[in-house]
Order: C-alpha cells, then structure tokens, then sequence
C-alpha cells in the first residue's frame, strides 16, 4: 500500500503515517517522500502521526531517519499529532 504524499503550495509537502504501518510501508514511504522532496525542490514536510496510537522502535527509527535525510536534502521537517501517551512510550 503506497500512502499518499500531498503537495501544499509551491514547495510543502505533507504524508500521514497510518496505525496500520507495515515496515516495508514505511520504508516505501521514506524513499516516496525522498525522491519527491528532490524533484520538487521542497523546503517543507509535515509528517502527521495523529492516527497512530503506538509507534513501535523501527516506525521511531524510520521517522528520525527520514527526518534527518530530509533535513540533509534542505527540507524544514514538522512531526505534528503526537499522541500524549506515544510520547511518554
């Protein structure tokens, strides 16, 4: 399943990391999201994980490490909707 990635404005992107997330999912969406950010030049992503209700230690790895290789590319990257008790976890 390839989760949509949105394009906001000129140079914004946004993607919604769903509850149902499989590894190979979110290593799709890492490259989806890499290879966008280089073809359009964006300046910003917003990564949304509101619909999850846990995030296990490879989804925890695989958001740092896309959102290092984003900022890498130039890219400002927002993490918006975490849970209060995925936080704590």
């Amino acid at each position: 399943m390839r989760i949509p990635i949105l394009r906001q404005g000129n140079n914004t992107l946004v993607t919604s990391f769903q509850d149902d997330l499989t590894d190979r999912d979110a290593l799709d969406l890492q490259t989806d999201l890499l290879v966008l950010i280089e073809k359009i030049g964006s300046a910003a992503v917003v990564m949304d994980v509101s619909s999850m209700r846990s995030i296990d230690s490879y989804q925890a790895k695989m958001l740092s490490e896309t959102a290092a290789m984003a900022r890498l590319l130039g890219c400002k990257v927002i993490l918006s909707g975490v849970q209060p008790m995925v936080a704590i976890s």
